[in-house]
This record gives C-alpha cells, sequence and structure tokens, in this order.
C-alpha cells in the first residue's frame, strides 16, 4: 500500500513537472512567435511608407519674367537674352522681339545676342547690366529691355576729287575678306552709299576715260560703334 501511494506521488510530480516544461515551453514559442510578428510587422510597416505615404518635395518659386527686348542698330535684332548668377544661369529664346522665362530669385547679370542677317560682323553679345528679382506679390512679372547695339549698315558719303583732270564717275568699295564690291555713282564731285558695319575696305575710283585710279591711301575702315551716327563723311583725291 505504502509502495502504491509512492508511485501514485511520483507519477503525480512527473504530470506537474511536464505540465511546467510544457507550459515554459509554450511560452517560448508564444514569446518567440510573437517576437517574429513583431519583427515581420515592423517590416512591413517600413517597407509599405514609400508607396503609401505621400511625399511632397519643396522647391524654391519660379517667377515668369517676360516682355520685349530692342536693338537700337539698324538692322540687328535680338536673338537670346541670358539671366546669370555665380551658381545658375536662365536663358530664353528671342522671337520677333519677345520673350519668356522662369527665374528664381536673386540677382542676375543679363546678357542679350544679337545679330544681323545682313552683317554677321556685328553678331555678339551685349550686357544690359544687373536685374534683382525679390519676392513679387504675382507670380508673373514684364519686365521690357533695350539693347544697344551697332548698326549693321552704315552711310558713306564725300567728295570726289581729280588731280588729273578726268572727271571720277564711279568710286569703288571692295570688302576683300568677304570677295563683294559696293560701287556708286559720283554725282557733281559726290558719292553716297550704303556699307556693312565693322569691314575693312579697298577703295578705287574710275573715270570718265575707262582709267582707274587708286587713291593713296586706299584702305578704308568701317567701324561705327553701337549708339554712334550712323553716317561717316569721307572725301577721296585721285
Amino acid at each position: 500500500m505504502l509502495r502504491r501511494s509512492l508511485l501514485y506521488v511520483i507519477f503525480i510530480s512527473l504530470l506537474v513537472v511536464a505540465g511546467l516544461t510544457g507550459l515554459i515551453a509554450g511560452y517560448k514559442i508564444a514569446e518567440s512567435e510573437q517576437t517574429t510578428f513583431i519583427s515581420t510587422q515592423t517590416q512591413i510597416f517600413t517597407t509599405s511608407i514609400p508607396s503609401t505615404a505621400t511625399i511632397v518635395e519643396i522647391y524654391p518659386p519660379l517667377i515668369t519674367v517676360s516682355g520685349l527686348i530692342q536693338t537700337t542698330g539698324n538692322g540687328t535684332s535680338a536673338t537670346q537674352i541670358v539671366f546669370a548668377t555665380s551658381t545658375v544661369t536662365f536663358s530664353s529664346n528671342v522671337t520677333s522681339g519677345r520673350y519668356s522665362v522662369n527665374l528664381l530669385y536673386g540677382n542676375y547679370s543679363v546678357t542679350v545676342f544679337a545679330s544681323s542677317s545682313e552683317n554677321p560682323s556685328v553678331d555678339g553679345p551685349v550686357s544690359l547690366g544687373s536685374f534683382l528679382l525679390q519676392s513679387p506679390t504675382r507670380t508673373a512679372i514684364g519686365k521690357n529691355w533695350t539693347a544697344v547695339t551697332p548698326d549693321a549698315i552704315v552711310n558713306v558719303f564725300g567728295m570726289v576729287s581729280s588731280n588729273s583732270g578726268n572727271t571720277p564717275v564711279q568710286i569703288t568699295f571692295q570688302d576683300e575678306e568677304n570677295s563683294i564690291n559696293f560701287t556708286a555713282t559720283i554725282s557733281n564731285g559726290h558719292y553716297s552709299l550704303n556699307l556693312p558695319n565693322y569691314n575693312n575696305y579697298v577703295v578705287s575710283m574710275s573715270y570718265n576715260t575707262s582709267q582707274i585710279c587708286e587713291p593713296l591711301p586706299n584702305a578704308f575702315t568701317v567701324i561705327i560703334p553701337a549708339g554712334e551716327s550712323d553716317s561717316v563723311p569721307s572725301d577721296w583725291s585721285c
């Protein structure tokens, strides 16, 4: 009887120990599963941000600046306007004298590029000075510009005299670089013609006897800077 009781107590003790072991193991498993679950949820949450969150990128505001560009030189027109700082550059083509460009706030150096279909010698940049763009009350502002450019074509005129007694009837200005001759009829000792600016010429005259005279010196340079008169007096004697 005593032996049976002892065996019963041992059996119950083993059951209790087994139960406690299983409970502890279950808790560990549950703890492990819970940990795994939390870890998995964290990963899902982390990787779901780019696809579900709204990302707002903030840029400095752009202001539209537009207007007209005029050039003072006859035969020239603006082709491009450039706004530049030490860090950024913005540009706009000029079409029929109009431009439009989007700018950041800042202090810009402004340059206009002008060209001439009649005389490429006057093509080039013209500085318009500085332009400070501060925060306006609207997103678009108007700004017109005037670029002081040289004349593409200038008028050359003067008197012609002869030391030989023959009558000069025609004067010719030859652009040797471009192989182009510009001629004018001499009437009562006077002539007048239009020549491309910023060019060098060789001058000669024709007499009524079909003879040709080359006055000395016979070299002639036309350089009329921007903003100056487009007429050049030049007398010749041969």
